[in-house]
Parts: C-alpha cells; sequence; structure tokens
C-alpha cells in the first residue's frame, strides 16, 4: 500500500467515523499532515497494526 494509498483510506475512515475533525476549520491543516505521513493516523485508527517496541526488561 502506497503511502496516498494510505492517507485516502485514513480520510475515508475518518469520514466513516463522522470524527468531528472533518468538520473542523482546522481539517485543511489535520488533512495536510495525513497527506505528509499518514502512518500515525492509521496506527491511531487501528487501520494499521502497532508493533512492539524494544524495550527493557524490569525484573
Amino acid at each position: 500500500m502506497t503511502a496516498a494509498d494510505l492517507a485516502q483510506a485514513v480520510v475515508h475512515e475518518l469520514q466513516r467515523r463522522a470524527d468531528p475533525a472533518t468538520r473542523s476549520p482546522s481539517w485543511p491543516g489535520v488533512l495536510a499532515a495525513i497527506n505528509t505521513d499518514p502512518r500515525p493516523f492509521a496506527r491511531a485508527l487501528g487501520l494499521l497494526a502497532v508493533t512492539p517496541r524494544a524495550g527493557r526488561t524490569v525484573h
């Protein structure tokens, strides 16, 4: 999936959920951010799997 496809999927999902951001005056800025890097938005919406980070184990 290309970044453009992912951005389109994010926008579609936000519209499907009737997210208030889509009707906000700040929507053009949000849309620009989605088009720049859609991955964080897709992860937040559950469209991409979240990969666990390698971290320290506390004993």
